[in-house]
């Protein structure tokens, strides 16, 4: 056995908690840690809400399993908590089946009522762990984002090596504390639960985690002030803000603005829906709309930036962008992570050394998306250019170390080649819309393709000038395509700076549904979906996954979808 680094060895990381989600609790665990599963417990099911309704969702690979099938298996069920609220394992409920009896801790139960009779959030594993050894090893980061062993760890070297390799590949976050449980021989271990609380006689006056930005203060207060019933304080807040900006639109007029308004819509809607007395309320609001924010619940969390969007989705790296820096703004300095060294600390020099090799990089804040923030970078003929306009070194050194949000320094995806000749200069991207209402049944219900333009400049986002193209989401069809210009969508052909006309259909599209289809299965948590994809000659790269997407012409949807928000209203109504 081994004494680890002592604490006063170490000049400990001076980060907050804003990464600390990622092992909020035992399901986040489960995806944050996706890489190391062989490390973790064998989780079978764990049981979510739908429609005020808890069903199972089974984990990947295991779509055609029943608690009864595990059971006739003969596999040891245990039910766990998913949150991180206990330091020993008297929450562990036993599940086991005797003939055509099933017994939960030694309780008679039916699978009808075994449902019922569990927490949303309780994981069922295929493990027996009641008997084992509860061991905690705590580690904490160093200035170059280095783990290190704190205290006197009663464990071999190899378990003292792998536990902190792992916490190595989490160097956002300044201390993990691994509860372990160790098989007989001390050799093997799984890993039970993450917290990343500093435990108080190991606090040290150099680590704060109670310290927030001014900015996120200032947000957390508005969002208190403007709080609704059934509201999300910020999405009330941004109702707030389209109304204003709504009666700043000189396309309606007054009246028109009061009549839509007061029945939750915008007024650019009376045009771009056709709204009248006659039909308004057979059209999903806006104001209702945004009311929906809460469909994925607490599963948010589970891809609540690209940060866990990046660590959670490691399963299916193949369709990610490679992540190469991640720049943290901490006590008004941009601190630079390398994600791929093993020495994570690194500088501003390495990412244009970087963008030399690369020619391209994007930049994106970890928190944005509707493309707010984008960056292009690239290096040619011997010189840096920022979106398009060439800069030189020490300015966009400067540029970076200015950053106010965090960021991600990424590859920038090149797009297929029969989409990038309708334009080139900024990345097209194919929103997929997927609803997932049984938990283990994800379903693509709705597609449409964005292309850049000169106005839209290096995004293809609609509202920002960007060409939308509905697609026939069975087979990839181009539909037709429209412009988004003063709240009105114009129909258009061809693209306005290539004269390319728009048509045919998106390549591999058979493909990318199947692999959609794989990887929404596998964040089965999550109900509502709406992943931005990049098609690629070699396939397709997910960008982000947003969780409340923005809906670009509702009447163009489906009666399929238009059905599930209103009995989500109805729902909500209740």
């Amino acid at each position: 056995m081994n004494t680890a680094t002592k604490l006063s060895s170490v000049s400990p990381l001076l980060f907050d908690n804003t990464y600390n989600q990622l092992f909020s609790d035992k399901l986040s665990l489960y995806y944050a840690l996706s890489n190391y599963q062989q490390y973790l417990m064998q989780y079978c099911a764990v049981v979510v809400k739908r429609d005020n309704k808890k069903v199972l969702a089974f984990v990947p690979n295991q779509e055609d399993q029943t608690i009864d099938s595990f059971l006739d298996s003969g596999k040891p069920l245990n039910i766990i908590k998913s949150k991180n609220n206990n330091d020993s394992l008297c929450e562990i409920k036993s599940l086991k089946k005797e003939a055509y009896s099933y017994y939960l801790e030694n309780k008679k139960t039916t699978i009808d009522n075994l449902v019922d009779s569990l927490e949303e959030d309780d994981i069922i594993i295929a493990d027996n762990i009641k008997n084992k050894e509860l061991v905690k090893i705590a580690t904490i980061k160093d200035e170059s984002f280095r783990s290190h062993l704190i205290g006197v760890v009663n464990v071999n070297e190899s378990i003292q090596s792998m536990i902190l390799t792992i916490a190595n590949n989490f160097p956002q976050i300044p201390c993990l504390n691994f509860y372990i449980l160790l098989d007989d021989n001390g050799y093997d271990f799984i890993i039970y639960k993450i917290t990343t609380d500093v435990n108080i006689d190991l606090q040290n006056n150099s680590i704060d985690r109670q310290q927030k930005s001014f900015k996120h203060f200032v947000k957390k207060q508005m969002d208190t002030f403007f709080k609704k019933k059934g509201w999300q304080g910020y999405m009330y807040r941004h109702w707030l803000k389209g109304l204003i900006d709504d009666w700043l639109y000189n396309g309606t007029t007054i009246k028109q603005k009061i009549w839509a308004n007061t029945k939750g819509f915008y007024s650019y809607r009376i045009e771009q829906y056709g709204l009248s007395n006659d039909n308004y309320k057979e059209f999903l609001s806006d104001k209702d709309y945004k009311w929906l924010r809460n469909i994925n619940n607490n599963y948010r969390k589970l891809l609540r930036d690209k940060i866990q969007f990046y660590y959670n989705l490691q399963k299916y790296k193949q369709y990610l962008p490679e992540y190469y820096f991640h720049l943290v703004y901490h006590l008004s300095e941009v601190q630079v992570i390398d994600l791929n060294s093993p020495n994570r600390k690194s500088d501003f020099d390495a990412i244009l050394e970087l963008l030399k090799l690369k020619k391209k990089l994007a930049v994106k804040p970890v928190s944005a998306s509707s493309g707010r923030g984008f960056l292009k970078l690239e290096y040619k003929n011997n010189s840096f250019l920022k979106n398009g306009i060439i800069i030189d070194r020490w300015e966009l050194i400067q540029f970076l170390k200015q950053l106010k949000e965090d960021c991600i320094v990424s590859e920038y995806v090149e797009m297929h080649s029969e989409i990038k000749k309708y334009y080139s200069d900024a990345t097209s991207t194919i929103r997929i819309m997927v609803i997932n209402e049984t938990a283990n049944n994800p379903k693509i219900v709705a597609a449409y393709m964005r292309l850049g333009n000169k106005k839209s400049g290096q995004v293809d986002n609609i509202g920002c000038g960007g060409i939308s193209i509905l697609l026939d989401h069975e087979n990839g069809n181009i539909l037709n395509a429209e412009r988004l210009i003063n709240h009105k969508f114009i129909a258009i052909t061809h693209h306005p700076d290539t004269n390319e006309v728009i048509q045919g259909a998106v390549p591999n599209w058979s493909f990318i549904c199947k692999e959609i289809d794989k990887i929404c299965y596998s964040i089965n948590p999550i109900e509502y979906l709406g992943l931005d994809i990049v098609v690629t000659d070699k396939g397709f790269k997910i960008l982000e996954i947003n969780l409340h997407q923005e809906l670009h012409k509702y009447p163009c949807y489906q009666q399929e979808v238009k059905e599930y928000f209103n009995n989500k209203l109805g729902l909500k109504n209740e």
